[in-house]
């Protein structure tokens, strides 16, 4: 089922009467500030470059989302949370309808992301958690988010961890950040304040309804940074350690254009700080960059054989509540099942030898159950 949609014009009329009492000023990331202090940024040309088919591979990136929230509104649902999805995909394989043919370098970058299938015991998982907190605000340079035991929730190795929570945005001024590949493993996370997440967010600007946040933080995850380098520096000396993207000294605002070194910088870049709506590509130095990144950086290459997007399994328990979600679960061999299905949930197991329903297990009365006996192909 497909969460992306476009907006009406009544619709538009609605999110532009928000935006103009919104108190909300210019999103930023927090990734450069986080990590300047404690990470080195690679030279990714020392990695070689005949890696595999580095060339023509699509690779798959399992995400899930971990909602923290404190309130109702912070709890984000599952349509905002794969219109997140639609919109990385859109954006890393250059599919978004705002393409220009303004930058020749323009590329796909032959990336994907999926929402997982499977938890850390390779049991069948909705690919969300979702977690109470106490905390009101989570500061971007504390680590609490990514602890248990401080609030928070502790990372899932092997995955994409995307954490959605209330970052206090209007007081700090940060829609999200991210780890760069090698930093700890304990935070080697995406965050991002639950009202940029997705595409219209909760809309505290309609600048920043498109999910670009996402892309523009996924980017840090996969080894990108901002295209002035580390830091904004008037002497066009820092870089992004991309041939491609043309030096550039501060970060363009709004959907400001200028000339800052020499030659015309690339404002609509994603991993500019434009709105969403004028931003709108990767570079080939950048796809460049993020697949030698994958293929060889020991904190990404887990990404080339995982199996955590797989929708066929070879047998599948399934534990955890299905709620308010269209799921169709298959196997090979044998599908058992103990969770409760709720709130018009509509949920089909397949298998080709047998579904067996364990003590606990139940349907309400708002949802639908089927269950198949048929050959897995």
């Amino acid at each position: 089922m497909s969460h992306f949609f476009k907006p009406t014009l009544t619709m538009l009329t609605a999110m532009l009467i928000f935006m103009s009492v919104s108190v909300f000023g210019q999103r930023q990331c927090g990734t450069t500030i986080k990590n300047a202090k404690n990470h080195s940024l690679d030279d990714i040309s020392k990695y070689k470059r005949n890696s595999g088919n580095f060339q023509d591979s699509i690779i798959t990136i399992p995400i899930v989302f971990h909602v923290m929230y404190n309130n109702r509104a912070e709890n984000v649902g599952v349509p905002k949370l794969l219109s997140q999805i639609e919109v990385l995909n859109r954006d890393f394989r250059r599919k978004n309808e705002d393409t220009t043919n303004i930058w020749p370098q323009a590329a796909d970058v032959g990336v994907e992301f999926c929402l997982a299938k499977v938890d850390t015991n390779g049991n069948y998982f909705s690919g969300i958690t979702r977690t109470f907190t106490k905390e009101t605000v989570f500061f971007y340079e504390e680590d609490n988010i990514f602890l248990t035991d401080k609030g928070g929730k502790d990372i899932w190795p092997g995955y994409l961890n995307i954490y959605v929570c209330n970052l206090g945005v209007n007081k700090y001024g940060v829609a999200g950040f991210s780890s760069l590949p090698g930093y700890d493993a304990y935070e080697d996370a995406v965050v991002m304040d639950y009202r940029f997440t997705g595409l219209f967010g909760e809309l505290l600007s309609f600048n920043y309804a498109a999910g670009r946040t996402g892309t523009h933080e996924v980017g840090h995850w996969l080894n990108l940074i901002h295209p002035w380098g580390a830091e904004a520096d008037s002497t066009c000396i820092l870089d992004d350690y991309v041939e491609d993207t043309p030096q550039s000294s501060l970060p363009y605002m709004a959907c400001n254009t200028g000339s800052t070194c020499g030659s015309v910088d690339m404002s609509d870049n994603f991993m500019d700080y434009h709105y969403d709506q004028c931003m709108n590509l990767f570079t080939k130095g950048q796809a460049e960059r993020i697949r030698l990144t994958i293929f060889n950086h020991p904190s990404r290459t887990f990404l080339l054989n995982h199996t955590k997007c797989t929708t066929a399994f070879d047998s599948i328990n399934i534990a955890t509540v299905i709620e308010n979600e269209v799921e169709l679960i298959k196997a090979c061999n044998q599908v058992t099942a103990s969770n409760e299905v709720v709130k018009n949930a509509d949920v089909t197991y397949v298998s080709a030898t047998s579904v067996s329903l364990f003590g606990g297990f139940s349907v309400d009365k708002s949802s639908n159950l089927s269950v198949y006996i048929e050959p897995c192909i």
